[in-house]
Formats: structure tokens, C-alpha cells, sequence
């Protein structure tokens, strides 16, 4: 649009204008600005086009460039467009802005290898001091590689002002007399709370403990006054603790924080959704601390919100109480302001989860109708919460159909072409082959759109094997597309290929189910585990017997654990001394 214009002058600063915008955030940029992922694309296009027309880039157009590549985690283009800079210096010579904004891109990947050889190069090679964002940037990438031990250490060169080791050993001599003059950044509240997260991530509540008694002890000191911890800094020294009761004493330490004139920390719901967290997460969960936190927040004048109800609906999930759950999503519906927000598919996920581990399948399918009535969508794990309940509640093969039909009849064709389904459409499936439904087992089965998975083709082939239908039985096997919970090269699991065996066993097709075991009947990608069952073989040797080919089932009972990796039992014996017997008698 500007070209349209004569009076406005195309130069590097309307193209560093351009690739800067490309560099915001959505949540930073205007209407007519906000880009999507491929925003990188675009700048890298405006920067190729300034070269072009031979328009000088300049160290801010590298910069917002990085920024842009840091969008959408580019590191390898990032490093090229580095590299550029310092083979070709006078077009533009790296400053500590563009150092900051690879270290920016480096962290967005958690490569702290590399961010920490970039650092290096930077103040060996380039003499530039490490600021705090080129600090904070190599503790964000420690944090997200979970380097809580190498973030504790920078994190203390930075209180002394000394450069870390990796940066000071092996350096030359003149290298050495201009670190002389260098000195770390000092640390601000982010860089805190970054090595926070890092001991979060890996797990190391006293590491973080630690840090947060030097800052109440006023031991941390930015670059005039000691750093005080806010609100940040407990969420996520929360996020870190194990423990219950610990998380109940930090909630207390903000309480009482009120108290203090200059370190006020008030608890937000991120607070209370952390310290619920926690009791999920304890063994054994801590349900009443959970409700006592909920009640704690509505104290503190804090509405509930979906995020702290899911924390403590997982929470009862983990605790077995199906009925704790249901009376926090009736809380979610209730009219009390400042309890009542909309529930989403997590909250739903919870309570089907608890209810069908109780067996409760009709509460269960309840909810999955009442998700679908408010247009939430449920989550791909709904239908095996569905399929878990009914196994629980031991349903006859004559219930199972009345329950899954109406389920089965309304799913869309995207639903179909999922595998979320599978374990209705399994459950539903092997129901109809128990009865010897056979057609509707394979009308079901049909049903499937995109590849099926491991327990549906285990339980259409179940069909199969009830009705003898060995034909079937091999073109289903033969034909299904796999997903990969299935062992073995031919992704069959044993459960499927031991009713495929069976099914042509039974047909008295020894041969075919011979060539099936050895087909399918391999080690795992692994190596570790054999995919024929021991039914496998045994159908197969009863098959011999009744095809009067008592040699093969002898051969094959002896060559067991070498060729098929399993060892006999009684019911293998049995069968080959039948199938002896039998020759005995024809002769």
C-alpha cells in the first residue's frame, strides 16, 4: 500500500516497521496486523524482498526478524540468519539485541546447549556483557529442559556478579584480560521465579523452598533493592511441592503476608488451582484439604472457577468417591455466584471417570448426554469411560446392545473416522459375537471409517470364531489397517490372532490357521514379547487331530517353544493325545 504512494520513501526503517509487526503476538497486535503461526514466513518474505532492492538491513531488522522466528520456535533459521550477520559484518554486526533474540528463540525450544555456546560466543568473541533478558532467556531454556541444578548455579553467579564457568574456562589470554571488565546481570523478580519453574518442572521442592527463604531473608539483591517474592512466586513454588500439608502452610504464608508493609502477596484462583493440584496429585489424594482449599477461596473473596473444579473433581476421581465429584459439578450448576461457572469436557471427563470405576454406567451415559444437550465437546477418552463402566457393571451380552445402540447410532462421521470410538464399537461388537449375532457384529464393524484399532478387530474376529466364519475371519485380519497398540511386524496383537486362529481352526483349516500364526506370530519391534497365544496353538493342534493329521499336531507340540515361543499346558496335551487317539481309531 505504501508503493501506491510516491511521497512516502521506501527504506530500512518502513521494512523494519513491517518485519517487527510480523514479530507481536496476537495478543499484542491490532486488528489489522495480527498474524497467525506464520508469521515468521511473512517477515522472512519482507527481508528477502529488502535484499532484493538492495536495501541495507540494519541490526534491528535481524532483531525483529529473530523475534518473529522465536514466534513460532524456527532455531535453525534463527542460527542461519546469526551466522549471516557475523560472516558478513559490514552488513550488519550482531549487538546485544540480536544476541538476545536467538537466546529468546533458543529458549522458546529448551535447547540450553546451544543457548549456553551462543552465550559464549557472545562475550568471548563479540566482548558484549550478558544483560538480565540474555540471562533470563538461558534460564527460560534451562527451566523448560528441566536443568533445575545449572539454573540454581547461574542464578548464584548472577546474586555474585561473576560470569558462570562454562563461559570463563578454556578462554584464551586475551579473552581472559577482557572478561576482567565483565560482570554478570544482577537478577530481577523474572529470573527468580524462572529458576522457581525449573525446580518446579524437575520436581525439587527444597530447591525451591530454598530460594524462596533467601528471598524472605532479603539475600537476593536486583540492581538497588532486594527482590521481594509476589504472587508468582508462590503459584509456582505450589506447583513444586509434593505435599499437602506443605501446600497448606504456603497458603497461610500468603495470608499472613498481609501483615508486611512492602511484601504483600495476595492468592489469586491460579493459587488455589496449584495447592488443589497438589492433593490430586498426593498418595494417597487429600480430598478433604481439597474442599477445604475450595471453601478457603471463597473466603478470600476468589470465585471459583473451572480450573480450580476440575483440580478438585480429579481429585475425588483419584480418591474413588464418584460422588464427591457429582456434588462439586452440581456445585459448578449451582446459583451462587461465586460458585457457579460452566463446566467444561475436563470436569465432565473427571466425573465419568470416577463414576465408571464404580460400574455406574447409567449416571455415566447421563453425562455424556448431557455434554452433548449443552453442545460441550466431550473428550476422546468419553466413549472409553463409557466402554469401562459397562465392563464393571457386568452387563448379559442381551443389556449391552440396549445401552450402546442409540450411542453407536449417533455418532457423526468424524466420530467414526477416529479411534476415540473403539472401545464402544469393541464392546458393542463382542456383545453381538457372544449372542452369535454375527451380521450385526460385522454391520458394526463396518461402521469404522478410519483405521481400526487392536480391541475392534480383536472383537469382530471374536464374531468370527463363534460362528466359524474362517473366511471372514482372514479377509477382516488381512485387510484392517492397524493403529500401532498392536504388537508385533503385522500389528495383531495375540488376542486377535488367537480368535483368527481359532476361527479357521474350528473350520478344521488347520493349514490356514498354520500360515496365519507364522505370519503374524512374530517377537514384538522390541524384541521383548511373543504375540501367539497359547489358545493359538492349541485350536490348532485340536484342528490337526480332527483332520486326522496327528504327525503335524505331535511335530507341532514338540516344536512349540522353539517355533511359536510359548510353552505347552495340560490343555496342549490334552489335544495331541486326542488327536493320537483319533489316528489310532481310523486305522
Amino acid at each position: 500500500r505504501a508503493r501506491q504512494y510516491d511521497m512516502v520513501d521506501i527504506n530500512c526503517f518502513l521494512y523494519n516497521a513491517a518485519i517487527h509487526a510480523c514479530s507481536r503476538s496476537p495478543g499484542q497486535a491490532t486488528p489489522a496486523s495480527t498474524l497467525s503461526n506464520d508469521g515468521w514466513q511473512t517477515a522472512l518474505s519482507f527481508f528477502r524482498q529488502m535484499k532484493k532492492e538492495k536495501i541495507r538491513p540494519t541490526e534491528q531488522t535481524y532483531a525483529s526478524l529473530l523475534h518473529a522466528c522465536g514466534k513460532s520456535g524456527q532455531v535453525k533459521l534463527a542460527l542461519s540468519l546469526l551466522n549471516e550477520m557475523k560472516n558478513n559484518p559490514s552488513v550488519a554486526n550482531p549487538d546485544a539485541k540480536v544476541w538476545g533474540a536467538v537466546l529468546q528463540v533458543l529458549a522458546s525450544a529448551g535447547d540450553y546447549k546451544k543457548a549456553k555456546k551462543i552465550m559464549r560466543d557472545m562475550v568471548l568473541t563479540h566482548k558484549i556483557s550478558p544483560n538480565i533478558l540474555h540471562c533470563n532467556a538461558l534460564l527460560a531454556s534451562l527451566s523448560k529442559a528441566r536443568k533445575d541444578d545449572v539454573a540454581l548455579y547461574l542464578l548464584g553467579d548472577m546474586i555474585n556478579g561473576t560470569l558462570p564457568e562454562f563461559i570463563t574456562v578454556n578462554a584464551t589470554i586475551n579473552a581472559t584480560i577482557a572478561l576482567d571488565s565483565m560482570t554478570m546481570a544482577r537478577p530481577d523478580l523474572i529470573s527468580v521465579n524462572t529458576v522457581l519453574a525449573a525446580c518446579a518442572r524437575k520436581g525439587n521442592f527444597a530447591g525451591a523452598c530454598q530460594i524462596l527463604g533467601q528471598l524472605k531473608r532479603n539475600e537476593i539483591y536486583g540492581n538497588e533493592w532486594p527482590i521481594r517474592p509476589d504472587t508468582i512466586t508462590y503459584n509456582t513454588l505450589l506447583s513444586a511441592c509434593r505435599r499437602p500439608e506443605d501446600a497448606e502452610k504456603i497458603l497461610d504464608e500468603m495470608r499472613l503476608s498481609r501483615r508486611e508493609r512492602y511484601s504483600k502477596v495476595r492468592p489469586t484462583s491460579v493459587t488455589y488451582t496449584n495447592a488443589i493440584t497438589v492433593c490430586r496429585k498426593a498418595d494417597p489424594p487429600d480430598l478433604p484439604r481439597a474442599r477445604k482449599f475450595l471453601e478457603s477461596a471463597i473466603r478470600e473473596g476468589i470465585k471459583h472457577n473451572v480450573y480450580m473444579y476440575s483440580a478438585a473433581i480429579w481429585c475425588a476421581e483419584r480418591s474413588g468417591d464418584a460422588d464427591a465429584a457429582l456434588a462439586f459439578l452440581d456445585e459448578m450448576k449451582s446459583s451462587v455466584p461465586a460458585r457457579r461457572c460452566d463446566p467444561n469436557g475436563v470436569t465432565y471427563d473427571g466425573c465419568m471417570s470416577a463414576l465408571a470405576s464404580e460400574g455406574r454406567y447409567t449416571e455415566v451415559i447421563n453425562l455424556f448426554r448431557e455434554m452433548k444437550d449443552k453442545s460441550i465437546q466431550p473428550l476422546p477418552s468419553a466413549y472409553k469411560r463409557i466402554a469401562i463402566a459397562m465392563t464393571k457393571a457386568n452387563l448379559s451380552d442381551e443389556q449391552v446392545p440396549v445401552v450402546l445402540e442409540p450411542i453407536v447410532r449417533d455418532m457423526t462421521k468424524k466420530d467414526l473416522e477416529g479411534a476415540h470410538v473403539g472401545p464402544v464399537l469393541a464392546t458393542l461388537i463382542r456383545s453381538y459375537g457372544s449372542r452369535g449375532m454375527y451380521n450385526k457384529a460385522k454391520k458394526t464393524f463396518r461402521l469404522i471409517r478410519g483405521p481400526t484399532d487392536s480391541s475392534c478387530l480383536s472383537a469382530m474376529l471374536y464374531a468370527c470364531a463363534k460362528k466359524t466364519k474362517w473366511q471372514d475371519a482372514l479377509f477382516f485380519l488381512h485387510t484392517s489397517d492397524i493403529v500401532a497398540d498392536a504388537q508385533g511386524p503385522g500389528r495383531i496383537d495375540s488376542v486377535a490372532l488367537t480368535y483368527a486362529s481359532i476361527a479357521c481352526a474350528r473350520a478344521d483349516q488347520w493349514r490356514e490357521a498354520l500360515n496365519v500364526i507364522e505370519l503374524y506370530g512374530q517377537f514384538d519391534d522390541r524384541g521383548e514379547k511373543a504375540v501367539i497365544s497359547i489358545n493359538a496353538v492349541n485350536a490348532l493342534i485340536s484342528a490337526c487331530g480332527r483332520s486326522g493329521r496327528a504327525d503335524m499336531a505331535v511335530k507341532l507340540l514338540n516344536e512349540m517353544p522353539v517355533r511359536f515361543q510359548c510353552i505347552p499346558d495340560a490343555q496342549t496335551y490334552k489335544f495331541a493325545i486326542i488327536a493320537a487317539n483319533q489316528a489310532e481309531k481310523r486305522r
